[in-house]
Order: C-alpha cells, then structure tokens, then sequence
C-alpha cells in the first residue's frame, strides 16, 4: 500500500461519535458505517505495521458539543478498547454547537462523566475539558446569581 512507503508518525481520525443515532445528528452527510469500517481497517493497519516494528499512534478525536456530550465515556472506553490515543476538544466559535450554553446540571453531567477518567491514562484527553467545563459552569453561575 502507499501508506507503507511513509515513515508514520501518527493518524489522526475525527470520529465525534460512537452511536449511530447522534453520528447522524452531528455528521449530517456523513456515514456512520463506512466511518466505523474505516477506523477498524485503520486499527488493523496499525496493528499490522506494530508487528513489523513500524508502529504509529492512531488519535482519535471527539469535538464535544451540546449533541454528544453524553457519549464521552464511550467515546473513551472506544478508544481504550482499540489502543487509540484520545483527543476531546471543545466547540469555539459556533454558538448553536458550543457547550457554554447548557445548564448547570448539564455540566454537573459532563463533570461527573469524564472525572472517572482523571485518575487513568486518558487524563491528558478530559483534563482540558474539565477546565473548559468549570469556566463555563462558572459563568452560567455567575449569570444565574445576577438575574
């Protein structure tokens, strides 16, 4: 194949989510199944090259927004499962997408989702979403106490 005639560092895949259901609702053009199919030909490639001591690290990256927040956990045990690296971003920029707005329980959800895995390896992947999630916690706090 091509990709055995480069020198791999790492891949990089945007996955978003692991349901079918909220695959849909956040890649609205995309296929969940060609997607999943995909990774695992990516996993097994991986996997293949570790054999031959040519190994890369597989990412994978879950741009958390208000419609998939709840599959966090999965998301990571996902990864996990496959030897893949995780990367959990917050959405900038885009309002309708962003968590920022979600309500105090909302966060106090996310909080108790991803602290689980604040004592594990995966703690560079919630880490910075932890603290994304409190400033924003704090805010809608904050605007809360004003009203």
């Amino acid at each position: 194949s091509t990709l055995d005639k480069i020198e791999l560092r790492h891949i990089h895949l945007s996955i978003d989510s692991v349901t079918s259901n909220v695959y849909t609702k956040v890649r609205k053009k995309g296929s969940f199944e060609k997607t999943f199919e995909t990774i695992e030909e990516y996993v097994k490639y991986r996997n293949e090259r570790r054999a031959k001591k040519r190994d890369f690290v597989l990412f994978g990256s879950m741009c958390v927004q208000k419609d998939n927040w709840q599959e966090i956990g999965l998301f990571l045990d996902f990864c996990n499962a496959r030897d893949m690296s995780p990367i959990l971003q917050s959405v900038i920029g885009r309002s309708h997408l962003s968590l920022n707005h979600l309500s105090v329980e909302e966060f106090d959800g996310i909080l108790n989702i991803i602290s689980p895995y604040l004592d594990t390896p995966q703690r560079h992947a919630v880490l910075p979403l932890s603290e994304d999630i409190k400033k924003f916690k704090a805010a809608r706090q904050s605007s809360i106490a004003k009203v």
